[in-house]
């Protein structure tokens, strides 16, 4: 009786080389498509940063959600930009070290896919405390940049600015941001008036092309912390990445949030 058998062509570490290729070939594949799913789920991200403006306040810590994400948050501080699924999100300021049953201010705010806001922590004149939430567009030309300015200075009343003795923004409101505004490139000297008095602030900022600048109004004109300015700087995203026009805060408790472009 013949004894039957079967060749093997080529040898055993080739054999496997070819076993292996397709398996290497479907995890490159997966990769590639749970990567373009991570790229896909961040874009859909919101952005949001919050600025502490209440002069009447102390330091603070943030949740989110129920998660701490900013601690001991003095005033006059600017958060970077942090990423939140679009949507309903809860945000609590309490006291720094008092936990998220003793927050002050509570509010809900509804952000969009690819949305870039600025969410501020206000006093008025007699110390109420509030929170103003903002539209921001952080897109456009790269080869310009754009100047914002917020006004957070319960007592200034009304200001103008100036760029380079040019008037630039004028009658801006408390708690109320301008719109955006082009300039070139360059060492720029601004300058914040009132309109009730004859105060002036100075304001440096070195413009870049393809950068957006934020200028906060902060402090007081009669009272403690001084009139003083922070600016913010941030990349300028292309076209395709702005986000819905509508986004808005809505507190539980003193003062409105109501958003604003």
């Amino acid at each position: 009786m013949k004894e039957h058998t079967t060749k093997v062509r080529g040898s055993t570490k080739n054999i496997l080389r070819q076993a292996t290729l397709p398996l290497v070939m479907l995890s490159l594949a997966l990769a590639c498509l749970m990567g373009t799913r991570a790229a896909s789920a961040e874009q859909e991200k919101a952005h949001v940063r919050v600025v502490h403006a209440s002069s009447k306040t102390g330091p603070v810590d943030v949740f989110m959600d129920g998660k701490e994400v900013l601690k001991n948050f003095s005033f006059g501080n600017v958060s970077n930009y942090s990423n939140l699924p679009a949507g309903k999100h809860e945000l609590k300021i309490t006291p720094t070290g008092k936990g998220e049953k003793a927050a002050v201010l509570t509010a809900t705010a509804n952000v969009q896919p690819k949305g870039f806001y600025t969410i501020a922590a206000t006093s008025s004149k007699n110390g109420d405390l509030g929170l103003k939430a903002f539209k921001d567009d952080n897109t456009g030309n790269k080869k310009e940049a754009k100047v914002r300015v917020y006004h957070f200075s319960p007592d200034l009343g009304a200001v103008n600015v100036t760029r380079d003795n040019k008037a630039i923004i004028k009658d801006l409101n408390f708690e109320q941001a301008s719109d955006y505004v082009t300039v070139p490139a360059g060492n720029d000297k601004f300058e914040a008036s009132s309109t009730n008095t004859d105060k002036k602030l100075p304001i440096q900022a070195n413009i870049k092309d393809g950068k957006v600048y934020s200028v906060f109004v902060l402090g007081e004109l009669k009272g403690k912390p001084a009139l003083t300015y922070k600016v913010k700087t941030t990349d300028m995203e292309s076209v395709e990445m702005r986000g819905s026009p509508t986004a808005n805060a809505t507190p539980h408790t003193k003062s409105t949030a109501t958003a604003t472009h």
